[in-house]
C-alpha cells in the first residue's frame, strides 16, 4: 500500500514539475493549440507582468493569439504598443478585424536579444469611426519559411 502511494506520490509531483502553460490567459486565446501561454509576474525590462508564449513553428504555419475587442486607441486610431523580446528574429503583425470581416495589419520585425519596443499604429485602409471586433497578434515568420522553438515575452499585452 505504502509504494503505491509513493508511487502516485511521485507521479504528482514530477507532472506538477513538468506543467505546460495554457491555451486561453487573460482573453488572449492561441489558435494553435500546441501554443503555451504564461503568466510570468515581475519579469518584464522594469518589473512588469510579462505574456510569454512558447511555440514551435513549422515553414508555412501561422501561429497567433487572438482576443475579443479592440486594441487600445488614440484618437480614434488603433494603437498598440508592445515591449518585446524573443529567441530569435519575428516578423509579428497585429491584425485587426471589424464587423464586417474586413482585416486592418500592420507588422514588425522583431529581432533576438534585449527588450524592444514594438509600435503597432499604421493601420492601411483603417477609417476612423470602423467598429473593430477582434485584435490578433500573428507570427508571420513561419510562412516565409522558417521553422523552430519560439519563446516571445511580450510586455503591454495584458492590461
Amino acid at each position: 500500500m505504502r509504494a503505491v502511494a509513493g508511487l502516485l506520490l511521485l507521479l504528482l509531483i514530477s507532472g506538477s514539475a513538468c506543467k505546460r502553460g495554457e491555451p486561453e490567459l487573460a482573453g488572449w486565446l492561441a489558435t494553435d493549440p500546441s501554443t503555451d501561454l504564461r503568466l510570468e509576474p515581475g519579469a518584464g525590462p522594469s518589473g512588469e507582468a510579462v505574456t510569454a508564449l512558447l511555440y514551435t513553428m513549422s515553414s508555412g504555419g501561422v501561429y497567433a493569439i487572438e482576443h475579443s475587442g479592440p486594441p487600445p486607441m488614440v484618437n480614434d486610431r488603433p494603437s498598440l504598443v508592445l515591449q518585446a523580446r524573443a529567441t530569435r528574429a519575428l516578423y509579428l503583425a497585429i491584425v485587426l478585424v471589424d464587423e464586417d470581416g474586413r482585416e486592418y495589419e500592420c507588422g514588425r520585425s522583431l529581432t533576438p536579444g534585449d527588450w524592444r519596443t514594438l509600435r503597432f499604429d499604421e493601420f492601411e485602409g483603417f477609417a476612423a469611426g470602423t467598429r473593430l471586433v477582434l485584435t490578433r497578434l500573428v507570427d508571420r515568420t513561419a510562412q516565409l519559411g522558417s521553422q523552430g522553438p519560439v519563446s516571445l515575452k511580450l510586455v503591454g499585452l495584458t492590461q
